[in-house]
């Protein structure tokens, strides 16, 4: 298996403001979508490498959707 845009995340993530995230690609757009400021926080760095790494094998896919839900909740996001 590969990682593509349309993969689904290992659950879907709802964000405060009712958005949903649910795939790869749009958590990818999620992040992508950040400021500069918030990118450079700790736990947005770790979500965008595990997603990077998801590329390289899909076994990372889980991990990813686990940090992006952290950062989410650390920024009360979700």
């Amino acid at each position: 298996m590969i990682v593509t845009s349309a993969s689904p995340l290992s659950f879907t993530l709802h964000l405060t403001d009712g958005r949903r995230i649910r795939t790869f690609a749009e958590a990818v757009a999620f992040v992508g979508s950040l400021s500069p400021e918030a990118r450079s926080r700790k736990h947005w760095e770790l979500s965008h490498r595990m997603l990077q790494r998801c590329l390289e094998s899909p076994d990372f896919l889980h991990a990813a959707t686990m940090s992006l839900r952290s950062a989410l909740l650390m920024d009360g996001l979700s």
